[in-house]
């Protein structure tokens, strides 16, 4: 139950940050024969923020199209903080101290670590 969880997490985010399947793909491919997969998600932030260098390296972005694709990821991931933070605190007040607690593990930043490894393995 918690592999389909974080599947279903994983999908969930990569459809929310708009990334094409191609990309997915084609990250995979490239982390073949390696241990550590790219970092779509940043691994040092809040489940479902995106690595700024780690997709613009999986891009292949240089130049002012890297600074740009720099400033949209930003914006993402502060609308993920913002938003994480928003649902855990109207959930504080609806759900039982159990369920909040699951729900806290769903938003913790090994997470990350998670999906850029399911990512791998697609």
């Amino acid at each position: 139950m918690k592999r389909s969880r974080s599947i279903l997490l994983a999908l969930a985010c990569a459809a929310l940050a708009g990334l094409p399947g191609a990309l997915l793909a084609q990250q995979a491919a490239s982390n073949e024969g390696q241990k550590k997969p790219a970092q779509i998600f940043c691994n040092a932030k809040k489940a479902g923020q995106l690595c700024n260098h780690g997709t613009a390296d999986v891009l292949k972005l240089s130049g002012a199209k890297r600074e740009r694709w720099t400033q949209l990821v930003n914006r993402y991931n502060q609308r993920v903080e913002e938003a994480s933070k928003e649902l855990l605190s109207e959930a504080k007040s609806l759900l039982s101290a159990e369920e909040y607690a699951q729900v806290v593990t769903w938003l913790d930043r090994a997470r990350n670590a998670e999906l850029n490894r399911l990512l791998a393995e697609k």
